[in-house]
């Protein structure tokens, strides 16, 4: 594999997730599935990022259950998820994009912990629930911090 930018197993132990950058635009923009013992040729495009402004990246949240890849411009991020322990599921978007909305997201005990500034300039700590996880931004969102 060329330009592998960031990596992450799956928890199966059998697959790869990576991204891989544009050999022009020098940004990671597709993600792969790779299965142990398979070809490298019969590897899954799973997603590519057509918006040249967005450079993507991956990783496990922080109690290893999913697997989170990240869309982010300079001012804007779209999350995407997937149970690790299911790595042929498909991926589910925490919060679609949206100009000018950043965030960052890790999970513990059923919930999503998201970091963003939906609400202005200023970042928030909200949580929400692992099945419904948009429901974190707006003004319902359960609040822990604000600064």
């Amino acid at each position: 594999m060329e330009r592998v930018g960031s990596i992450v197993w799956a928890a199966d132990n059998q697959t790869l997730f990576y991204t891989v950058e544009d050999e022009e635009q020098k940004r990671q923009f597709q993600f792969w599935r790779h299965t142990r013992s398979t070809p490298h040729s019969e590897d899954v495009l799973v997603y590519q990022d057509n918006d040249e402004r967005f450079n993507l990246g991956t990783g496990r949240t922080r109690d290893g259950k999913f697997i989170v890849l990240e869309s982010a411009s300079h001012t804007t991020t779209e999350s995407q998820f997937l149970e690790a322990a299911q790595p042929n599921g498909e991926f589910r978007v925490i919060s679609p994009r949206e100009d000018e909305h950043e965030y960052s997201v890790d999970h513990r005990n059923g919930l999503w912990f998201i970091r963003t500034n939906d609400q202005g300039r200023n970042l928030r700590l909200v949580t929400a629930p692992v099945a419904t996880p948009a429901a974190a931004t707006g003004p319902s969102a359960f609040l822990i911090a604000k600064t």
